[in-house]
């Protein structure tokens, strides 16, 4: 079985209730940057279905609500338009989110929703079994989105990756990888010419539940054929989080799982070969690297150190490194940073933090690479709630786009947030994507917002892609 991170779930919940607490710090200064110097890294990534009510906030605190979801409704509007005309919600009267109530006016398809459902597709192999989707990326103008799957009737679940076209979600092609692994998973997907990088981690042991970390290469030039494989190769350690393509070579976090040691794996891209491993332990403690970002010239990973939350700078032989504790002073115990994107010359991070008596809190902010903070955004549910934040992107215009989950059970959530300040801009969860317990897990931007994850039915889960308003 493959490992996982231990999470509270639950039944369903309809709404959910969050409170937003913003944490700006006025006295912001660390010599390097600024906050209103940090912006959007200009590529829209970052470094590493249904038609019922959702609920919806716009605006910092302004508790407004709305069950203006129309579904698939809004697919007319194309990318890269205004996503607002009104204030954000089709009223009584209204045909679109336009601001005025006069009849007989033609609708202006660019007056949307913010977080409204343009499209939304499931994917649902034939067989049973946790089917779900980590992160996505955009690839020659397709999504692409990798997890795992079972494929083959009475098979084990395999890592996969599949294609999608981003004006209609329609499938354009799939694969598994690395073939013939048994209990395999994907996490994170980087893509260079026509080829994609994947790691994760698989049982290469013929069933023994011997795990190891691994890397995979996919030809993909052809946007219609099923992806073809270059190479794969087992890394040292059993998981792996995450992978960026660097001066020419491909780096991953690797490391033991919830156990003491991780470290940062390099691989050439050509044929696969593992060029050497920053020994472990690279950082001391029981540690865990969920996320890898390059912030100018500087190599940031995050993950959870003596269950705190914590980034740290390992660019070059720089070991040990030197984190820095996202909450000092804080609990420990259970705190996580699941993700990381660059923001000019700072880095946003976003993940969760355990509170005693209320579960986990969804939390993400702006730090600079000395660790002085811009600003933080908490949002905290009630009792045993189950909140966090799996992933983070920045958009070209500077905003923070995150998703995750909030309230038992897990909803699949989205947040939009101010990368400047922090506040938040809108925030909408959607409930409909599942009956019991739903993730969101990853996000890129193209215009619009699109996310995957996971969507639970009993025992067994649906890999989730939607594409949102922004």
């Amino acid at each position: 079985m493959t490992p996982q991170v231990p999470r509270v779930l639950g039944g369903w919940l309809v709404v959910v209730a969050v409170v937003s607490c913003s944490r700006a710090n006025p006295a912001y200064d660390d010599g390097d940057a600024s906050p209103d110097e940090g912006s959007a890294d200009g590529d829209g990534t970052r470094g590493s279905t249904g038609t019922s009510p959702s609920s919806i906030t716009i605006g910092e605190g302004s508790g407004e609500g709305s069950s203006g979801s129309s579904g698939e409704g809004s697919g007319e509007a194309s990318t890269g338009v205004a996503a607002v005309c009104g204030n954000g919600i089709i009223e009584d009267g209204e045909d679109c989110d336009d601001g005025n109530t006069d009849e007989d006016e033609q609708c202006n398809p660019q007056c949307r929703v913010p977080g409204e459902v343009v499209w939304s597709v499931e994917f649902a192999p034939p067989d049973p079994g946790l089917h779900r989707f980590n992160e996505a990326i955009l690839h020659q103008g397709d999504l692409v989105a990798v997890g795992r799957a079972v494929l083959q009737p009475m098979s084990s679940h395999e890592a996969v990756v599949v294609r999608y076209d981003l004006e209609t979600g329609d499938e354009r092609s799939r694969g598994r990888l690395p073939a013939g692994w048994q209990e395999s998973e994907a996490y994170s997907v980087v893509a260079e010419g026509g080829r994609l990088f994947v790691s994760g981690d698989a049982d290469i042991s013929a069933g023994l539940d011997d795990f190891s970390a691994f890397a995979a290469c996919l030809e993909v030039s052809n946007p219609d054929a099923p992806p073809a494989s270059c190479w794969r190769t087992p890394l040292p350690g059993a998981i792996s989080r995450g992978i960026i393509m660097g001066d020419g070579v491909l780096q991953a976090v690797v490391g033991p799982f919830l156990q003491a040691g991780m470290g940062l794996a390099e691989i050439r891209p050509g044929d696969g070969v593992v060029l050497g491993t920053d020994s472990v332990p690279a950082i001391p403690g029981t540690a865990q690297l969920e996320a890898l970002v390059h912030v100018q010239d500087s190599l940031l990973v995050g993950g959870m150190l003596d269950a705190e939350a914590f980034v740290a700078d390992v660019t070059g032989s720089m070991l040990p490194p030197e984190p820095f504790v996202v909450r000092a002073g804080g609990l420990g115990l259970q705190d996580s940073v699941q993700t990381l994107a660059a923001f000019g010359a700072d880095v946003i991070a976003g993940g969760w933090l355990f509170e005693v008596g209320s579960g986990s809190e969804a939390w993400i902010g702006r730090y600079s690479l000395r660790g002085a903070q811009a600003w933080e955004h908490h949002f905290e549910g009630g009792s045993f709630e189950t909140d966090e934040i799996e992933d983070v992107v920045v958009d070209d215009a500077g905003h923070v786009i995150a998703v995750g989950m909030t309230s038992e059970p897990s909803t699949p959530t989205v947040w939009k947030l101010d990368g400047g300040s922090g506040d938040l801009i809108w925030q909408r969860s959607y409930p409909e994507v599942s009956p019991g317990d739903g993730y969101f897990r990853g996000v890129v931007v193209d215009g619009d917002i699109f996310v995957v994850g996971e969507r639970n039915e009993g025992p067994s889960s649906l890999g989730v892609v939607m594409r949102l308003v922004p």
